[in-house]
């Protein structure tokens, strides 16, 4: 009687374990720009794979700085500006992205589904629209 009740408590204990592993901040991976909005000058990119002509990565918040990526042309070469930016989730789908060390944003972001809008405060408001490769 007490190997069958101890290995009732043992079966229960299994199933009724928590998983312990979270998801994954749905900012995480690599965005191409298709849209860019410079005042009221619209501008529309073409996306080439995992290319185009401009890319945000969002790595993982244990090393959460952004890779920015500008493309000279198709076949993907370019260059990569390894930014001293790190983003942070306000709640609600909103990011911020700030310069290491800042306290005021340096772009907002505002994530729906699988694009994100970036806006860029200054003397011209700009805003970008990216779509996620990865």
């Amino acid at each position: 009687m007490k190997k069958t009740i101890l290995l009732f408590l043992t079966i229960l204990l299994v199933a009724c374990s928590s998983d312990s592993t979270t998801a994954p901040d749905p900012i995480i991976g690599k965005w191409i720009i298709y849209r860019a909005v410079y005042e009221n000058a619209v501008y529309e990119f073409e996306i080439n794979g995992t290319c185009g002509q401009q890319s945000l990565e969002m790595p993982p918040g244990n090393y959460p700085f952004v890779t920015e990526t500008y493309y000279a042309n198709d076949d993907c070469s370019g260059f990569t500006a390894n930014t001293h930016w790190e983003w942070k989730s306000e709640g609600n789908d909103s990011y911020s992205i700030y310069v290491l060390g800042q306290t005021i944003p340096e772009r907002t972001v505002l994530l729906t589904n699988d694009e994100i809008k970036v806006t860029e405060p200054g003397s011209i408001t700009v805003i970008k629209y990216y779509r996620r490769v990865m």
